[in-house]
């Protein structure tokens, strides 16, 4: 059996397929092996026969020869131990192997799991840190695509504010001019007639025209103009009041404008903090299930490794036990063989003469038979 199996890292657990070809593997060995036992079990009935063959041939013969029974029982004993306790060292060999490869087998899937989990942890982290990072440039766009909008709007509105502004100062300066012009013009007709009921008085002296109805009509022509002065002056006031109320209402309106600006930049500024926040919850949560995860994946291969251990322990431990039992009967039976053929060979030394000593050659003829 080789010890250099290796399996398929799978993330979340072993490949089955693989597991079990090395469990049919090892039940083919362990097979072999007693398919081995029991060929030397075969190999001592064998014996036991060839055995009974001698002994009936020691009963056909006139006169046997003890010592070259004794000494062919012997060596096929000697070879039944060899081959005994070869097929229990093969055993023990096959059984460290067992074991070895379910050491491995069990290390292979605790370093699949951790490599599993320090990969699921740091794809994890990359997800996480990615988050934060899309957070951030959408927070920065937000922020600055919300400061370009409020400077805009404050921008316009300072701007129709000066135009405001810039529009009452030439309405009223316009208004003023227009009255001074007004003013002047009255002032210079209310002059020429003046000038002209002078004359019309110096040349009515002459028809008797008194000067006391020329001196009232100037006057009235004078509250006439002044009256009318007095008037434009109260529409320009009117006016310039207008216009500036104007602009305080188009300035309110730009400050109007301005605060919904600045709330909806507070807004967006708080709704960009929750984001923030949920992104890091959302990465710590990721990172969390990913630990629990790989946690658990680690858990179980071990978990599952040292009950293929055990399994393999316990299978190696029971196939040993029936080896070594086996073993025992053949010893027993070995030891019941050799003590009969003790008994026979004290029974035909007493009962059977004392055969003359076989020469050399005649004992090498008695060995090859």
């Amino acid at each position: 059996m080789s010890s250099e199996s290796s399996f398929a890292r799978v993330l979340r657990g072993y490949d089955p397929q693989q597991v079990d070809a090395l469990v049919q593997k090892l039940r083919r060995e362990l097979l072999a092996a007693k398919t081995l036992h029991d060929d030397t079990l075969n190999q001592l009935k064998a014996l036991e026969e060839r055995v009974s063959e001698l002994e009936l041939e020691l009963s056909n013969q006139a006169s046997p020869t003890p010592a070259g029974l004794t000494a062919q029982l012997t060596k096929k004993f000697a070879q039944a131990d060899k081959h005994a306790r070869q097929i229990i060292l093969n055993a023990e060999s096959d059984a460290l192997l067992i074991r070895s490869a379910a050491e491995k087998t069990s290390s292979q899937f605790i370093e699949s799991a951790r490599e599993g989990y320090e990969q699921v942890q740091a794809e994890a982290l990359q997800n996480a840190h990615e988050i934060r990072e899309e957070a951030a440039a959408d927070a920065e766009d937000i922020i600055a695509s919300a400061k370009a909008e409020a400077d805009r709007i404050i921008a316009e509105a300072q701007a129709e504010a000066k135009k405001i502004h810039g529009d009452s100062s030439t309405l009223s300066a316009k208004m003023r001019a227009e009255s001074r012009n007004e003013a002047s013009r009255i002032i210079a007709d209310a002059q020429r007639e003046a000038a002209e009921l002078r004359l019309v008085l110096v040349a009515g002296r002459d028809k008797g025209v008194t000067v006391s109805d020329e001196i009232m009509h100037i006057l009235k022509l004078n509250a006439d103009g002044a009256a009318v002065r007095a008037q434009m002056e109260h529409d320009i006031e009117q006016r310039h009041q207008e216009s500036v109320l104007q602009t305080d209402k188009y300035l309110a309106s730009a400050e109007a404008q301005l605060a919904i600006s600045r709330t909806a930049q507070r807004e967006l500024e708080a709704q960009l903090a929750a984001q923030e926040n949920s992104a890091d919850m959302d990465a710590q949560h990721i990172i969390e299930q990913a630990r629990r995860k790989a946690a658990a994946t680690e858990d179980a291969a071990t978990s599952h490794a040292r009950k293929i251990i055990a399994d393999a322990e316990k299978y190696v431990a029971a196939v040993l036990a029936s080896i070594y039992t086996q073993l025992e009967d053949i010893r027993l039976e070995r030891e019941s063989v050799a003590s009969f053929f003790d008994a026979l060979r004290l029974e035909l030394e007493n009962t059977l003469p004392v055969a003359p000593r076989p020469t050399k050659r005649a004992t090498k003829k008695e060995l090859s038979q």
